[in-house]
């Protein structure tokens, strides 16, 4: 699996949501017919996304409506949301489980 840790302030992404991310492999996004998604690697159950229901495996398809294909993706959404003064920090986020199951939630940022 290829882990990329460099080029990007991953730090704020897993102090704001409180987890880490990895690519999607090429079976399950096959398996899916996935054309984005970035999937939970690690997840503190103390964070913002676990606290919202979601679990490690979980792959993050679209948030606030925008396809995610990398963590650059996510980081910049999520920058967006917490600099946002004039609505609520939230996070909509829509993906699947590995079951296939397709799940929505909302996400409260601090």
């Amino acid at each position: 699996s290829t882990h990329s840790f460099t080029l990007f302030p991953y730090t704020t992404l897993f102090r704001s949501l409180g987890a880490t991310f990895k690519e999607v492999d090429s079976r399950t996004a096959e398996k899916f017919r996935l054309n984005a998604g970035i999937q939970i690697d690690t997840i503190d159950k103390n964070g913002a996304l676990a606290k919202a229901g979601l679990k490690k495996d979980f792959i993050i398809l679209k948030v606030n409506g925008q396809p995610i294909r990398s963590e650059k993706d996510l980081t910049t959404i999520v920058n967006q949301t917490v600099n946002a003064n004039d609505q609520e920090r939230a996070l909509f986020i829509t993906g699947i489980f590995t079951n296939g199951q397709i799940a929505h939630f909302a996400v409260n940022l601090e």
